[in-house]
């Protein structure tokens, strides 16, 4: 290795010089502490050098890296010196979420083949995360990726879970540009990562962009990118963050019928439903909903609450059963049950329940409460 710039081990970087023409560069995600790494995995089974870097505060590595760079443009200077130290002539940038955005911010300037899962595109959307995690006092260099992208030499590639109505959103502002590659995910919320590296195929991704070969086939590739599709759901998502149970089904009914395969798109108009008091309406949208997505544990959840409604409590208990058979530890099932119990008036059955729902989610002041009311009944009806 040529002269070092620095260290190569700093609380928000580590350095890992390999004989190789190939640096890759791999940022973390939100809300990682000093040195701790997302990619560390990844990072040492590969040829290439490695750059794991941490932005420790949620700035979404717009204020630079700290041991690298005080500001965005020192950091990028920071990263090729450290690809001419290191004799690296190819730069790979890669991330999921907050990450995911430090690797196109940072993979464009430098030539770097991108690849990012999961993230935010521009700094603004509403209900964001970026909204909900960035430093309130912080104000960033730029807000918006896309002119930054427009101008990019190397290959970006983009994957989305159809799921995440913010992160397919974000995939779209940017799909149209001549670099981007972009693949969404059915049944995919803002975890694109761990279920790519769940089923094997995080690990020939990157290596596909490492060796400028082809994406491998997922099973579960969608067409969330489907003309007028991420607005509509990105819209109806906004309405249901808002609660305007109206506007919702409106603009769901919208994005179910751009793209009929949406599992997240039928779930919230079931959900619309169910809140506008329409829930012998909203059980066949649930359905389908579930049959598109099995694994839906939100739509479960909704169909046990729209069946309870319509008075059949054999079958809500039935659904909750039945979500607490695969997910022990969801408090929200607990609680169901703890309520179903409750209005039949079996308090033991109740408070086993409802003790369970607080155990798993105690910080739930509506499980608390609800477990301290049938511990009082019991006790009046002990006395």
């Amino acid at each position: 290795m040529r002269t070092k710039p620095g260290p190569t081990e700093h609380p928000r970087y580590r350095v890992i010089p390999r004989d190789s023409k190939k640096l890759a560069i791999f940022f973390s995600g939100t809300g990682v502490e000093d040195n701790r790494f997302h990619w560390w995995n990844m990072g040492q089974r590969i040829d290439a050098s490695v750059i794991y870097v941490n932005n420790g505060r949620n700035e979404w590595y717009m204020k630079g890296i700290p041991g690298l760079g005080d500001s965005y443009g020192a950091t990028v200077e920071a990263f090729r010196n450290w690809a001419d130290a290191l004799g690296a002539t190819d730069i790979y940038t890669c991330g999921g979420s907050m990450g995911g955005s430090g690797a196109l911010v940072y993979g464009v300037p430098l030539g770097a083949r991108v690849l990012g899962l999961g993230f935010e595109t521009h700094l603004n959307f509403p209900w964001g995360n970026v909204q909900r995690l960035l430093l309130r006092d912080f104000v960033p260099e730029f807000t918006d990726f896309r002119p930054l992208v427009a101008k990019a030499r190397q290959r970006i590639v983009v994957y989305a879970g159809e799921s995440e109505p913010v992160d397919l959103a974000a995939a779209a502002h940017i799909a149209d540009l001549p670099m981007v590659e972009t693949v969404t995910l059915r049944g995919v919320g803002h975890g694109p990562p761990s279920h790519l590296r769940n089923r094997g195929k995080l690990d020939p991704l990157f290596d596909a962009l490492l060796n400028d070969g082809p994406l491998p086939e997922v099973s579960n590739a969608g067409a969330g990118l489907r003309s007028g599709f991420p607005d509509a759901l990105y819209a109806a998502y906004c309405a249901n963050q808002e609660k305007r149970w109206g506007d919702l089904e409106g603009l769901a009914r919208k994005a179910v019928e751009i793209y009929p395969a949406s599992e997240h798109a039928t779930m919230f108009l079931g959900r619309a439903l169910l809140q506008q008091q329409k829930a012998k309406q909203a059980i066949p949208v649930l359905q389908r909903a579930i049959s598109l997505y099995p694994n839906s544990r939100d739509a479960r959840l909704l169909l046990a609450s729209a069946t309870e409604k319509t008075g059949d409590l054999v079958g809500a208990v039935a659904i909750h059963k039945n979500i607490l058979a695969q997910w022990p530890s969801f408090g929200l099932s607990h609680y169901g049950l703890g309520r179903i119990y409750a209005g039949k008036k079996s308090l033991r059955a109740a408070i086993k329940c409802l003790e369970r729902a607080v155990e798993h989610d105690p910080y739930r002041a509506a499980f608390r409460n609800k477990l301290e009311e049938m511990r009082a009944l019991a006790n009046v009806a002990k006395a």
